[in-house]
């Protein structure tokens, strides 16, 4: 059963009250698909009950999962021709960037811009945010263009960022979790690139004293759409609250980058659902989300991230 925007606005007032004025996020949750621990703490993170009334809860889910048909492999792509959008996508720095990370990790890996139907995508990723969501409804029509816009969006550093100096270093704050800070050797790029030199100009001199830079890169890490096919699977890889929302408009054949891997790194992460479940007879769908039989809400703080950069200078016997 599909959950309707009068649901979804309906969280906002049956909010708890917390007294540390602590902005809380509401989720969606694959409850069917989670482990005793994870499975129970996101279902009383909203419903108080007893352990046994939780587990029992959760293991309806299972039941549920455990009586619908073994996962029939089906190929959700649909090959787009090399039009101007596509081409105008695969010129952008975010295009090369994403090339150049996945054949960092798998050489033998192809990426390209295709159509995919969201209905017939598995999820890897177990949550996805929805207490926003109708700030993210799409009014009207899409064109095509726009279409490409919501997959490939510009990737710009939010006005959220702050960028704090102390006496030995820096700090960044962020609420977007896609900006991170980062090592320049671990920034991918084709050739490998050593560390850049810095030209200090001094009026009085004839030339410039050159110096070595060990320099951290703050940046965005593109949000494109992304599609794995690993073995007989397509997984989504990036895009998860996009990807969501778009189905729950009943918007379904999109535009993204599919990833071809035979890669387990390339596709499974910390902090996502296993392997085994992903490649077993019953593995979550992206449309799972909306089906209330198998999820559950959950809530939890308001997260920001913070990278604390600092230069320690420590002297030791030789």
């Amino acid at each position: 059963m599909e959950i309707t925007s009068s649901e979804v606005k309906s969280l906002h007032t049956t909010t708890p009250a917390y007294h540390n004025h602590v902005p809380q996020e509401t989720y969606k949750v694959l409850l069917g698909w989670l482990d005793d621990e994870w499975a129970i703490q996101a279902r009383s993170s909203l419903i108080s009950d007893t352990p046994e009334n939780h587990t029992k809860a959760v293991e309806g889910c299972r039941a549920r999962v455990a009586a619908r048909p073994a996962f029939t492999p089906d190929n959700p792509i649909t090959e787009i021709a090399e039009n101007a959008l596509v081409k105008a996508i695969k010129a952008r720095p975010e295009f090369a960037f994403i090339e150049t990370e996945v054949h960092n990790i798998d050489a033998e890996a192809s990426c390209r811009i295709a159509m995919v139907n969201l209905n017939d995508v598995l999820a890897l990723q177990p949550i996805v945010r929805i207490d926003n969501l109708e700030s993210r409804l799409i009014q009207g029509t899409l064109s095509e263009k726009q279409l490409y816009e919501l997959s490939f969006p510009p990737n710009q550093i939010p006005d959220t960022v702050t960028i704090d100096n102390h006496e030995r270093g820096y700090t960044v704050t962020t609420l977007d979790p896609n900006v991170r800070v980062a090592l320049w050797h671990d920034i991918p790029m084709n050739p490998p690139q050593a560390l850049p030199k810095y030209q200090l100009q001094y009026p009085s001199a004839s030339s410039s004293l050159q110096v070595p830079l060990f320099p951290f890169v703050l940046m965005r890490a593109p949000n494109y759409l992304q599609v794995a096919h690993f073995q007989d699977r397509y997984i989504l890889r990036e895009g998860y609250n996009r990807a969501v929302a778009l189905l729950y408009q009943n918007i379904h054949h999109v535009p993204c980058v599919l990833v071809e891997t035979d890669e387990p790194d390339m596709v499974f992460k910390p902090g996502m659902l296993d392997p085994e479940i992903m490649m077993g007879e019953r593995p979550p769908r992206l449309r799972d989300f909306w089906q209330d039989e198998v999820t559950c809400l959950m809530q939890r703080p308001a997260m920001r991230k913070i990278y604390h950069i600092t230069l320690e200078e420590i002297e030791v016997w030789r």
